[in-house]
């Protein structure tokens, strides 16, 4: 006898999709698991959503802070910021641009005044002032480089390295005589100077071992055929050519003031002036 095996035939509105199982699978056994996977989707989009609007903000570009002005005038042609004003110095002109950082530099033999010696300046100034006022000198030195240019970061390293090439340079005597009109190399200014005359030959060795130094930093030297004289007074321009008719009795005043008292200088040390700065550059090894 046969048998007929009996099977139960389910309506497909009763079948469940198979991902919708696994949803609820994933979304536990209570009976809100379809609620709770709802919310997890929107969620999901939520984050997307989120994720891509940070995106785009990333993307566009974003204005740039502006520098510091601090910054700002390190990088900025100072040169050209800078306006010179003779009228505020006497007339005088400045020989090359400013430019932060830079330092106009010289060596030199610094000159003691003494009360009688600003009195053979006055004699000489008033004798100046028949044909171009002059003004004396603030300081009386010998110089012994050229004004040049030296970085900042330089100084220091410059200063030490002429205290080295000088200190084994025994100290000496100079004196100085006739008078004689010097123009700078711009033309710009026209100078009363004493020569140099005995202690010529060790100024002359003093300058050239500096000139050593300078050529370490790619400076100029000292003039080849340069005059070593101690400068007095100076007047605007170039008056050397009027000026000159008067050296005769320039010449008269100095003789007369060095039968008086001999217009010598005890050289023990040097000075190098960077800017508003000072060293001392002693000689004879008695420096620090």
């Amino acid at each position: 006898m046969s048998r007929c095996q009996s099977r139960v035939v389910t309506s497909p509105l009763d079948r469940k999709p198979a991902a919708l199982s696994a949803l609820q699978q994933y979304g536990g056994s209570d009976s809100d698991s379809d609620s709770d996977m709802e919310v997890d989707v929107e969620r999901l989009a939520e984050k997307r959503r989120n994720s891509d609007r940070a995106t785009t903000e990333s993307k566009r570009p974003r204005e740039a802070l502006p520098l510091p002005s601090a910054v700002q005038e390190m990088f900025s042609d100072q040169s050209e910021q800078h306006q010179d004003k003779p009228e505020e110095h006497e007339g005088r002109v400045r020989g090359f641009a400013h430019v932060r950082g830079n330092w106009a530099s010289y060596v030199f033999i610094p000159f003691e005044a003494t009360p009688l010696f600003d009195s053979l300046v006055q004699t000489c100034l008033v004798i100046c002032e028949r044909l171009v006022k002059m003004t004396a000198q603030e300081e009386f030195h010998i110089s012994l480089t050229r004004t040049v240019v030296l970085k900042h970061h330089w100084i220091q390293e410059f200063v030490q390295s002429i205290r080295q090439v000088m200190e084994s340079f025994q100290r000496f005597q100079l004196s100085v005589g006739p008078a004689r009109m010097y123009v700078n190399d711009e033309g710009t200014r026209t100078f009363l100077g004493l020569t140099v005359t005995t202690g010529l030959e060790a100024v002359t060795k003093t300058s050239q071992r500096l000139d050593r130094c300078l050529d370490e930093y790619g400076l100029p030297p000292f003039y080849e055929e340069g005059s070593f004289h101690l400068s007095v007074a100076w007047a605007v321009g170039d008056r050397s050519a009027a000026l000159q008719r008067l050296l005769p009795e320039l010449d008269t005043a100095v003789a007369t003031y060095a039968s008086q008292s001999p217009l010598v200088c005890d050289v023990t040390r040097l000075e190098c002036r960077c800017g508003n700065r000072r060293f001392d550059v002693p000689l004879g090894g008695t420096g620090r």
